[in-house]
């Protein structure tokens, strides 16, 4: 059995991230740099649906503490 990477023609998947992620690195400044400062955060506040913002409600609760002592005891009383 022979364990390894098998030599393909093509990218392997870590290029190709690496690859979108330099292209991102590369794209990303020029559409912040052409508009005023807010500009987007005022655009991503502006795409407001009601789920949207009872699934965010919610989502922000899952960082409370109590959400966390419950999480751990269900998994302390998993191993018993």
């Amino acid at each position: 059995m022979k364990i390894g990477f098998s030599k393909r023609s093509g990218l392997s998947s870590s290029s190709v991230c690496l690859i979108c992620y330099l292209l991102l690195l590369l794209i990303l400044p020029f559409f912040l740099a052409a508009h005023e400062k807010g500009y987007w955060e005022l655009w991503i506040n502006g795409q407001r649906t009601p789920f949207l913002d009872q699934f965010f409600k919610i989502l922000t609760n899952l960082g409370d503490g109590l959400v966390a002592l419950f999480l751990v005891m269900v998994l302390l009383l998993s191993r018993l």
